[in-house]
């Protein structure tokens, strides 16, 4: 008995290292909650994450990861809401560090801390002249560039096995760039300084 018990160790112990300490792969969603002048653009949306990771130093998990968002559901109201379609997007590679702050490896709470490169691209509609409401004719506006990103909050991860981790986490993200004003009489878009969210996600881990 006790030795198919030391066998069954054996044959488990493997496993059970490289789920704690080796490498894995994470998947998730978030809602994208815009924060300071970008509410005034855009209501909550939705973004994707895919990542690779490995252990770093002195306890920290080290990720890269591609993440995509989308907004496109404007937050305007009057006039401005019946004429204007707003769109932004961005992508990037963000380089996250995750530490454990409190529990165990099981069962714990993790801070999460990153950088990195993003592309995003910010398009507002062309607004067709209206005299009735002296508003002219203003074209099509596209906005693109290439900036930074970055993020930081705090999460719980439950691994129910050991090679599979299940996290829910709040983090607060900015987006380096600029949506430019729209003030004409009517429309009044004001600008945009960095593009601030709330994300809280759900990401699932596969450790090997």
């Amino acid at each position: 008995m006790k030795f198919k018990k030391l066998i069954l160790i054996i044959l488990t112990l493997p496993t059970l290292v490289l789920a704690q300490d080796g490498w894995h792969v994470v998947a998730g969603g978030s809602s994208s909650i815009p924060v300071g002048e970008l509410t005034a653009w855009f209501k909550p949306d939705v973004g994707i994450t895919l990542g690779l990771g490995h252990p770093g130093q002195r306890g920290w998990q080290i990720e890269g990861r591609i993440e995509a968002d989308r907004f496109s559901k404007e937050n305007l109201s009057g006039y401005a809401a019946e004429t204007v379609s707003l769109e932004l997007e961005h992508v990037g590679l963000m380089i996250n560090g995750r530490r454990l702050l409190t529990g165990t490896p099981r069962l714990g709470v993790f801070v999460n801390l990153g950088a990195g490169p993003h592309y995003w691209k910010g398009t507002r509609s062309a607004i067709q002249a209206d005299s009735s409401m002296g508003v002219p004719f203003i074209e099509e506006k596209v906005l693109e560039e290439g900036n930074w990103a970055a993020r930081f909050g705090s999460g719980i991860e439950w691994r129910p096995i050991p090679a599979l981790g299940i996290e829910t986490s709040l983090d607060f993200r900015i987006v380096v760039g600029s949506l430019w004003p729209t003030m004409q009489p009517n429309i009044e878009l004001e600008g945009v300084s960095g593009f601030s969210t709330l994300n809280p996600s759900l990401r699932i881990r596969y450790y090997f």
